[in-house]
C-alpha cells in the first residue's frame, strides 16, 4: 500500500479536531457519527472500484451468523462477504465486509464450547 505518512497524520489530526469540536469541516457528517482515531490497533487497507455480487445464495445476520431456511442461525457456521447477503445491514462494500468479518470473529470467540 502506497500512503504518505506525514499527509495521513495530518489527516488523523485533524479529523481528531473535528472529532473533538462535535463538527466534520470535510464532509458534513453527522457529529454523532464522529469517532476519535486514538486507540490501536490501526489497520489500513487500499480500496478501488469494484462490483457486489452474491455467489452462494446465503443469508447472514449482523454477526456473519448463516441463517437456515426457518430464520435461525446454523451453529458455528458463519458467511461474511460476497457469499451471503445479510438481512440487517446493507451491503456496503469493503469496509463492511472487514467490519462484519470482525464481528463474525468475535461471535465465534465467545462460544463456550469448540468442539
Amino acid at each position: 500500500m502506497t500512503i504518505d505518512p506525514s499527509g495521513l497524520k495530518q489527516s488523523i489530526e485533524k479529523y481528531n479536531l473535528d472529532c473533538k469540536a462535535g463538527a466534520d469541516s470535510a464532509f458534513g457528517r453527522p457529529a454523532e457519527s464522529l469517532i476519535p482515531i486514538e486507540k490501536s490497533p490501526f489497520y489500513a487497507i487500499e480500496l478501488t472500484m469494484t462490483g457486489l455480487y452474491t455467489i452462494g445464495g446465503l443469508i447472514h445476520d449482523d454477526q456473519g451468523r448463516t441463517i437456515d431456511n426457518e430464520g435461525n442461525p446454523i451453529l458455528r457456521l458463519y458467511s461474511i462477504g460476497n457469499v451471503g447477503q445479510p438481512t440487517k445491514l446493507l451491503p456496503i462494500g469493503v469496509p463492511g465486509v472487514i467490519a462484519l468479518g470482525k464481528l463474525a470473529g468475535k461471535s465465534a470467540a465467545s462460544l463456550d464450547n469448540w468442539s
